[in-house]
């Protein structure tokens, strides 16, 4: 095993608790970062339940701030960070987030690079690909699938702060290992991420998305879609980017599927009976979102998206590691089971006896 002992950045979010689990399971030893609002022995316990633990250690370390990096990376053979790091609280502030989110990845591979650590495998997502192409309201719908050549089209003015974020950090990454040539980096460009949840629920992401639906907390629906991946496939494709150097230098669409937040929604009302009466299946006009933007902060958030469909192909990962993910509605219908199981969404009151 060439990467025995693998650092896990912000370990407590739920595509790191899956990728330990998933490390710990194949005899890695693993260290996590987390910040200090995160109880590690707590995270340890529920891990736990899935993974022997004797080689989990946990150190403090936050994107932010040089603080207890270096310590996190003695020992360490290679470096997984498994979420795109934008800061957490930054307002309408796009500039901030935008500069956050690449002073925040530049700091962990810098510091890597200081320690002697060249392997990073790095979390982009399909934000970084698919933002600021023609959508169907202007010039007829694209149908071929994206793929990793594609990048984010910044300069359309179209982008999302998120998405411009996420663009830029991912530029800013492979600046870094043209710069020096020992680092070997590779990105995995995830959807939406659904699936079983380790835990409690993380609140945004495709499980925080199906709980808000499920908790009917939808007035009506944006004409919005998303690719989509369940978070154990994404756990595998990052081990087989990991065991497998032919994955140096590339990039990594990791989606299974494009989805209609509508057909979603269906999907549950559907599959899902006791929750159905709180599932909002009702689409929203265009206008109607536009203006609502105008006074809502986390309506305007969805304009860039509006009726853009964006299919992605993971044909690369087929190709070169053997990948096969279930299919983005198993994720969808995995994770609404999850949340149930978990007791982390209730009955609509008319489904209560």
């Amino acid at each position: 095993m060439r990467y025995r002992a693998v650092l896990v950045t912000d370990a407590g979010g739920c595509v790191a608790r899956q990728l330990t689990v998933s490390l710990l399971n194949a005899g890695h030893a693993v260290r996590g970062t987390l910040d200090s609002s995160e109880d590690p022995d707590r995270l340890k316990t529920i891990l736990s339940q899935y993974a022997p633990v004797g080689a989990l250690d946990y150190v403090q370390a936050d994107f932010s701030a040089d603080a207890g990096w270096a310590r996190a990376m003695e020992g360490m053979d290679a470096v997984i960070i498994p979420a795109s790091p934008l800061p957490a609280v930054v307002g309408h502030n796009r500039t901030g987030l935008v500069q956050g989110a690449v002073s925040a990845i530049l700091r962990v591979l810098n510091i890597a690079r200081a320690s002697g650590l060249t392997r990073i495998i790095v979390a982009s997502s399909t934000s970084a690909i698919v933002g600021g192409h023609i959508r169907d309201a202007e010039a007829g719908t694209r149908f071929n699938p994206f793929t990793e050549a594609d990048w984010s089209d910044i300069a359309s003015g179209r982008l999302s702060a998120g998405q411009e974020a996420r663009t830029r950090a991912e530029l800013a990454v492979w600046d870094f290992a043209m710069s020096f040539e020992e680092m070997e980096v590779s990105v995995v460009n995830a959807g939406k991420v659904f699936g079983p949840v380790i835990g409690e629920a993380a609140p945004g992401g495709g499980t925080g998305l199906i709980r808000r639906l499920m908790a009917g907390e939808y007035r009506d629906l944006p004409r919005i879609g998303f690719e989509g991946i369940d978070v154990r496939d994404l756990a595998d494709l990052y081990m087989r980017v990991l065991g497998n150097d032919l994955s140096i230098g590339n990039r990594y669409v990791a989606t299974a599927g494009f989805l209609w937040l509508e057909d979603v929604a269906q999907l549950l009302s559907t599959e899902f009976q006791d929750h159905a009466g709180r599932i909002c299946r009702r689409t929203a006009p265009d206008f109607v979102l536009r203006l609502r933007a105008m006074f809502d902060g986390s309506a305007s958030r969805a304009l860039p998206d509006l009726g853009h469909y964006a299919p992605c192909s993971p044909a690369r990962a087929w190709q070169d590691l053997g990948w096969r993910p279930r299919s983005a509605t198993d994720a969808v219908r995995s994770t609404a089971q999850s949340l149930i199981a978990a007791g982390l969404v209730v009955k609509a009151p008319e489904a209560v006896s």
